[in-house]
């Protein structure tokens, strides 16, 4: 007898419970899946309705170590300057102590329009971050060091730091945070070179390059729920000529009956749709740097010569004109420093969020990221300043 009343209470159980599943499902009181994406921050809406986003990390596959791994000869830093006097000058301003600067004076060369020093590895990892900041900016005014007007860059916006977290060798950890300096709160690192050069075990050296190639990077969403205006959305998002495939999703995600996340990747023209969050693969261009990434946003089939900075400079002088009203999807955000040296483009997506691509290495992503971020990004050694463009042949409105 007590089997049957216990069978019969489990099946009442059960059946109660397939039928509050049932109404929790189809109840509108149900938490929305948009909840379930733990998203730090939220945009104030706009025309491009509702986002969601927060920063994550990106870092390079080991595969790609072999496309992107510089030349590790001995490490030269160049001056432009008349007498070699000038050059004790600098680097006595930079901080360096009467007994170093000798060092390195020691080692100077005439060369093509000024001077070099050739500092040996050990003077290198034995120099004050302070020191480091201060003489690294003024080699990165020099445009014949490149490594140091590039250097590789991080801006800690997770609680993950550039190099904590790292299945890598600790010597080599090691090595590599010494020759980290910042600039505000950025992080900086320009001696990959030596770093080649000192750590010898190849996996070591590639496991590495991938944690030092890391890039702040932002994960976005576009909630979609009952009340959004589905035409002000498509017609956003849609510009300028997508406007019926972007309602058709947008519609979609709406008749769920609550706030669903959309992925702005799923939003954007192929070009960019097709990049986001992935790193360079067979196929790609050699060298596809920021101003093949921004000038081919609205394209299906991508303009390789946008590749050469001559030819991508006479693009945007053609066909872009400046706008002061408020940037819209796809819009060109020029970087300058200076009246006419463009050091980067990037597309604008949404709410401050840009689509970009920092440097034409095959290390470097194409990526989302903060407007604000990026400018803090390219302000290193000197401050930037940006500007809006539009293409000519698309609508204005």
């Amino acid at each position: 007898m007590k089997k049957w009343i216990l069978f019969i209470f489990a099946g009442l159980l059960l059946g109660g419970g397939w039928e509050l599943g049932w109404h929790m499902r189809s109840s509108r009181g149900i938490v929305p899946l948009s909840h379930s994406v733990q998203m730090q921050k939220r945009s104030e809406p706009g025309p491009w309705g509702r986002i969601v986003y927060d920063y994550s990390m990106i870092e390079m596959a080991p595969t790609l170590w072999q496309h992107v791994q510089q030349a590790s000869g001995a490490t030269e830093w160049k001056l432009h300057v008349t007498n070699p006097e000038a050059v004790r000058q600098q680097l006595l301003a930079s901080g360096f102590t009467q007994e170093q600067t000798q060092t390195l004076m020691s080692t100077l060369t005439p060369v093509a329009g000024g001077y070099s020093v050739h500092p040996r590895d050990e003077f290198i990892l034995a120099m004050d971050p302070n020191v480091r900041r201060s003489w690294y900016a003024v080699l990165a005014i020099e445009t014949e060091n490149s490594d140091y007007d590039y250097p590789l860059r991080f801006w800690q916006k997770t609680a993950v730091g550039w190099l904590q977290d790292a299945e890598v060798d600790a010597q080599a950890l090691d090595m590599a945070q010494r020759l980290i300096f910042k600039s505000g709160d950025l992080q900086l690192m320009a001696d990959m070179p030596l770093l080649q050069r000192n750590v010898r075990d190849p996996d070591i050296m590639r496991r590495l390059a991938c944690v030092l190639s890391r890039e702040t990077t932002v994960i976005a969403y576009l909630l979609v729920g009952p009340d959004d205006n589905i035409e002000q959305l498509a017609n956003y998002w849609g510009y300028p000529d997508r406007q019926d495939a972007v309602r058709t999703l947008l519609r979609a995600t709406q008749r769920s009956g609550f706030d669903r996340p959309i992925p702005l990747s799923m939003l954007l023209p192929r070009f960019a749709r097709d990049r986001v969050h992935r790193y360079w693969r067979a196929g790609d261009p050699a060298w596809p740097h920021c101003h093949f990434t921004s000038l081919n946003f609205f394209n299906d089939n991508p303009d390789e010569g946008c590749t050469n900075d001559t030819y991508a400079a006479s693009m945007i002088q053609r066909n872009y004109i400046t706008v002061v009203t408020p940037p819209r999807l796809g819009d060109l955000i020029l970087f300058k420093r200076g009246e006419n040296e463009i050091i980067h483009t990037c597309n604008y997506i949404a709410d401050g969020i840009v689509f970009t691509k920092n440097g034409g290495s095959l290390g470097h992503p194409w990526m989302f990221a903060r407007l604000d971020d990026i400018m803090d990004f390219y302000s290193y050694p000197t401050p930037v300043r940006i500007s809006f463009m539009r293409r000519r042949d698309l609508p204005n409105q």
